[in-house]
């Protein structure tokens, strides 16, 4: 990452907060890379503060988090529609080397599933694995009920 200018925004306004939502929700990339290739945002600590200070920027900014979730998504469909062509060399143990051109389909998958996984942790609703808490098995409980004729506590 780059190194941050001492001359950056660290004082708070409605327009920034707008234009930092804005460049979270049409990139897939995280804050501190957005804060650090843009001069006129703050550094990322900067805007974690403003985000414990000001609701209404907190609200925008977790909005802009789920939007960028749908664009990661439609990343992903989009690698998923179009091949990739490369060149894929091999060494055998002879020394020889073997080179094929296709679809780079384990690349495309590598793509995919890692998208998938941040959108899930962006929108965990919408995008995550759906987790089962229904219980399918059964409960057994047995109840013992005993009977003093007398006030004194039972015996051991």
């Amino acid at each position: 990452m780059a190194k941050r200018a001492a001359h950056r925004p660290s004082d708070y306004s409605d327009e920034l907060a707008d234009a930092i939502c804005e460049a979270i929700a049409t990139t897939a990339r995280g804050l501190d890379f957005i804060c650090d290739g843009n001069e006129s945002f703050p550094h990322a600590s900067t805007v974690h503060r403003w985000l414990n200070v000001h609701d209404a920027f907190r609200e925008s900014y977790l909005r802009a988090r789920e939007r960028q979730a749908d664009l990661i998504f439609d990343e992903c469909l989009q690698i998923a529609d179009e091949p990739l062509n490369g060149v894929e060399t091999t060494t055998k143990p002879d020394g020889s080397v073997e080179t094929r051109e296709g679809d780079m389909l384990g690349h495309r998958k590598l793509q995919i599933d890692t998208r998938m996984r941040m959108a899930g942790k962006l929108a965990p609703k919408k995008y995550g694995d759906k987790v089962d808490l229904n219980h399918g098995g059964e409960v057994g409980l047995k109840v013992e009920i005993v009977r003093f004729d007398d006030d004194s506590p039972p015996a051991g």
